[in-house]
């Protein structure tokens, strides 16, 4: 039997995001882009990367960003104590 993953869902910039933690990376889903990196902050800036540099810039400033970073902090932290 699979075990659930860690994941986030929400909304940046009119892009449904998912950040799943997979072993020791981050995957990242916005919108029909993918990328895997070691942070989720890396995942997301790679699965943004096809907006173009000054769009994911912005999205990547959002404040938006702060409840999902909350998140994954405290999947971290989790991660990190187990």
């Amino acid at each position: 039997m699979g075990t659930k993953r860690p994941s986030i869902e929400f909304t940046l910039g009119g892009f449904a995001v998912r950040l799943t933690l997979a072993g020791d990376r981050w995957v990242a889903r916005a919108g029909e882009s993918v990328a895997v990196a070691g942070s989720a902050r890396l995942a997301l800036a790679a699965a943004l990367d096809p907006v173009g540099g000054v769009t994911a810039s912005v999205l990547l400033a959002d404040l938006a960003l702060l409840p999902p970073s909350i998140q994954v902090a405290a999947i971290e932290r989790i991660r990190s104590a187990g």
